[in-house]
């Protein structure tokens, strides 16, 4: 047991994955976490599913240790091994690089999109949608040009920093 007043210990290492960590892991999910204490899934089978579909080009979260936080990237690669190579957005500027970190796709510090972040990429803002009454769209403010999801938002802005002579609607 830690001392009163220390943080208590992580018993199983963050690297080791959802399977050993789930025995470990605070039974409640936490709405936004450090890997230690990242969103779970109550069935880690049904977390595990998720992860395994992940494919290159899919969006998901991932945890910074030199930026101490969540950020927004894409799978760029999958070797054998299922050793993923994932692409993030440094949220230092809007012109900041892309970071690239290897992860095992069952590693805490890469999570679901929509696990830990609800934030919009920059130079976006959320609007009413004109088609769909009730519902919001996602203005690229730069180009005009409107994105039903988050999700989808997220992609455009990460496409335009890797190569920005894209136009999505080519």
């Amino acid at each position: 047991e830690a001392p009163r007043g220390a943080a208590p210990a992580w018993p199983v290492a963050p690297s080791a994955g959802l399977a050993a960590a789930a025995i470990a892991l605070p039974s409640r999910p936490k709405v936004v976490a450090a890997p230690g204490e990242a969103c779970m899934a109550t069935d880690v089978g049904a977390a595990l599913r998720r992860r395994s579909v992940w494919a290159p080009g899919s969006m998901v979260e991932v945890y910074s240790s030199s930026l101490g936080r969540w950020c927004i990237g894409f799978v760029a690669h999958i070797n054998k091994d299922q050793l993923l190579t994932v692409r993030f957005y440094d949220h230092r500027g809007p012109d900041g690089p892309l970071l690239a970190k290897n992860l095992a796709r069952s590693d805490l510090q890469i999570a679901v999109f929509g696990s830990n972040l609800m934030e919009l990429p920059p130079g976006f803002r959320q609007v009413p949608s004109q088609s769909r009454p009730g519902d919001v769209t996602y203005l690229d403010t730069a180009s005009g040009m409107k994105f039903q999801g988050l999700e989808l938002a997220w992609r455009h802005q990460l496409e335009k920093m890797l190569d920005p002579s894209v136009d999505p609607r080519r």
